[in-house]
């Protein structure tokens, strides 16, 4: 079953879409992300973390994020759901985020600032910053 949920999220982000962007995604806290998305529209990206941090050591975390709203044309508001620790399917992460590309010369560099909610066996709040490119 887990691999054939890694295969179908894989599957996903080599999909071609004619609106799809692909994306990276640095956060800077405690457990120094690393995250690939694949926009297929405005609204729905499948995004793949990499986590080398103190909560879970090294982790992939396959999620899926959804554009809440577009405060202005370089403000958006996500919430995202998606597994923290991938073998076991045992820890929820649902991530909320405002993301921001401030800069008129650089429209597809910008900033995040996230407050991911991870459940499992104890309920942990891990705020981030982080820096956002599209390709």
């Amino acid at each position: 079953m887990k691999k054939v949920i890694l295969l179908m999220l894989f599957s996903a982000f080599i999909s071609i879409n004619s609106f799809s962007q692909k994306g990276l995604e640095v956060n800077v806290n405690s457990e120094r992300t690393l995250g690939f998305e694949y926009w297929f529209n405005n609204k729905i990206a499948g995004v793949m973390r990499l986590h080398a941090g103190v909560l879970d050591g090294y982790s992939v975390s396959p999620m899926v994020i959804l554009n809440l709203k577009e405060i202005d044309a370089s403000t958006k508001l996500y919430l995202g759901v998606g597994f923290r620790e991938v073998e076991d399917f045992e820890t929820l992460s649902i991530p909320l985020g405002l993301r921001v590309y401030p800069f008129d010369k650089m429209p597809k560099f910008g900033f995040t600032l996230e407050l991911e909610n991870v459940f499992g066996d104890d309920y942990i709040l891990i705020p981030s910053f982080g820096l956002s490119y599209r390709f």
